[in-house]
């Protein structure tokens, strides 16, 4: 995906393992939920909490995780299968040294 929540993965990942991205079949992008494809065989879904529950794969686990990431100002990214979440990654912007100036110039133009 070009999403920038895909490549802020997909970078995290490179910098803490040896990542690789294998082929991925069927993808689709799942406009304002996530992503879809398979790999070896098996349909995978990487997306928000929307797509969790389009897809009948929500839990008190993933209920949880969501509401302790979105605590924590992070973007909760879920990974799922057909059947069952796998995995609810949090992720979270760094904020720029020219950000505080920039939320100043846009407070003075009201």
């Amino acid at each position: 995906s070009e999403h920038p929540l895909a490549a802020a993965i997909v970078q995290a990942c490179a910098q803490k393992h040896e990542c690789h991205l294998p082929p991925i079949g069927d993808f689709e992008a799942l406009i304002g939920r996530g992503v879809t494809g398979k790999l070896e065989g098996r349909r995978y879904y990487v997306g928000n909490h929307q797509l969790t529950e389009e897809n009948r794969v929500c839990s008190a686990e993933v209920e949880a995780a969501i509401e302790r990431l979105e605590g924590e100002a992070k973007t909760p990214v879920v990974l799922t299968d057909d059947t069952k979440p796998l995995a609810v990654l949090g992720v979270a912007d760094t904020v720029r040294p020219e950000s505080r100036a920039a939320v100043s110039a846009l407070h003075g133009l009201g």
